[in-house]
């Protein structure tokens, strides 16, 4: 009889340990408190210091991490300071269940402000975690993030993934902080009106400019100030251009034609 009871007993603690770890594990699925990415400013702490007890990895870029895009383009070469990005965080470990925890920092603290998207959350004002797990493979979140003003140098997005009872991954991802293209100083040019239709428009514009006797060259710069095309053309009252190849935005059309100069905006749908 005592022998039952003993084996009764041993069981009992077995199930309790394992309802114990596997309510640890499930214990933030609605989201991990702030502090948990794995970044600098909170000492570090990640989703396996204080939530989940799988084991720690890197995460590889093959996969996933944080990506960035402007407008619908990625942002490889850098970030350009108080511009709005999508970000998008994401993992490819097969896992019944996915969850995340992203953060953003220069070498002064926090950098930039993050609004959530679908199925995450803003936490602590400086972190964004997911709202529920997802039991998809590959997982992923998008949000935003605006840049923080010129002069925070690098910015690196710290991030902790959590896959059931697989690992607790960590990744990195740095972006340097880019300068625009300045291009209000051709208002010191000897401007001249000219008109673009349609506007707003998909594909294609058209420029009318009276009594033009030269050849003229069109720059397309992107509300960021970067160049995004150049187009010449040879004498013409009337210009069409294909942007078909740009994303939807605002865009400024730069139109030099001898030593004059003129700018207008253009918004593509």
């Amino acid at each position: 009889m005592k022998k039952i009871t003993l084996l009764t007993t041993v069981a009992i603690i077995a199930a309790l340990f394992i309802n114990v770890n596997n309510n640890r594990v499930n214990s933030r699925s609605s989201g991990a408190p702030a502090g948990n990415a794995g970044n600098p400013s909170a000492g570090n702490s990640n989703c396996y210091t204080s939530c989940h007890n799988e084991t720690v990895a890197n995460l590889s870029s093959t996969q996933g991490g944080v990506t960035l895009s402007l407008r619908g383009v990625a942002a490889t070469t850098g970030y350009y300071p108080d511009s709005t990005y999508t970000v998008t965080s994401s993992i490819s470990v097969s896992a019944s269940g996915h969850g995340f925890q992203t953060t953003a920092e220069s070498s002064s603290g926090f950098a930039g402000t993050f609004t959530a998207g679908s199925g995450n959350k803003v936490t602590g004002t400086n972190y964004v975690t997911h709202t529920s797990p997802i039991s998809s493979t590959p997982a992923s979140w998008s949000y935003t993030w605006k840049a923080p003003s010129a002069g925070k140098g690098t910015v690196t997005f710290y991030s902790a993934f959590m896959t059931y009872n697989v690992h607790t991954y960590l990744s990195t991802s740095a972006f340097t902080e880019l300068t625009p293209v300045n291009t209000t100083g051709i208002k010191n040019l000897d401007e001249f009106a000219f008109s673009i239709y349609p506007n707003p428009t998909v594909h294609k514009f058209n420029i009318s400019v009276p009594e033009l006797n030269s050849s003229s060259t069109i720059e397309i710069y992107d509300i960021a100030g970067k160049l995004v095309q150049h187009l010449n053309f040879e004498a013409a009252n009337n210009i069409e251009a294909n942007i078909s190849n740009l994303n939807a935005g605002i865009y400024f059309v730069k139109l030099t034609a001898g030593n004059k100069t003129g700018i207008s905006k253009l918004i593509k749908q």
